[in-house]
């Protein structure tokens, strides 16, 4: 059975989405799969994600900022569901047209003072690994999605 893709989104994919997607690659959870991608992608991965990923074991190798536009591309993986990670209320991310969305706001690591990067990194590493493991490990074994917009 194809994997249940799951397209985590944030604002500049430099943090938040990419710890997603590392973490739920790695628990694998059955038939889920993971990618992320930004409405204005940063440059580069925080060091801060990065060198959160590194200490918890979760691969960072080969992450990096993305647009979301390139899930919309000829060619591009199918999405089946795309979590929203934008803190603000009534903020309208860019969605695949017609693909259910989950909303978690998770705070936006660039707009913290540097200092406070790391630790923030590592509470939204917590954080996601709750959400995932409680909202997301049912659809591992199940490609129905249906009553996913939140």
């Amino acid at each position: 059975m194809k994997p249940v893709a799951v397209l985590f989104l944030c604002e500049t994919n430099a943090a938040a989405s990419l710890i997603a997607e590392s973490y739920l690659n790695a628990r694998g959870l059955g038939a889920l799969r993971a990618f992320s991608a930004g409405r204005v992608p940063a440059a580069a991965m925080l060091d801060e994600a990065r060198e959160t990923l590194a200490a918890r074991g979760l691969a960072h190798a080969g992450l990096g900022p993305k647009d979301v536009s390139i899930f919309t591309l000829p060619g591009a993986p199918p999405v089946d569901l795309v979590v929203d990670l934008v803190p603000e209320d009534g903020v309208a991310s860019v969605v695949v047209p017609g693909v259910p969305r989950l909303r978690w706001p998770m705070a936006e690591v660039s707009r913290v003072p540097k200092p406070l990067r790391r630790q923030l990194c590592e509470a939204l590493l917590d954080a996601l690994a709750v959400r995932i493991e409680c909202d997301l490990a049912r659809f591992g074994t199940r490609r129905d999605s249906a009553g996913l917009v939140a």
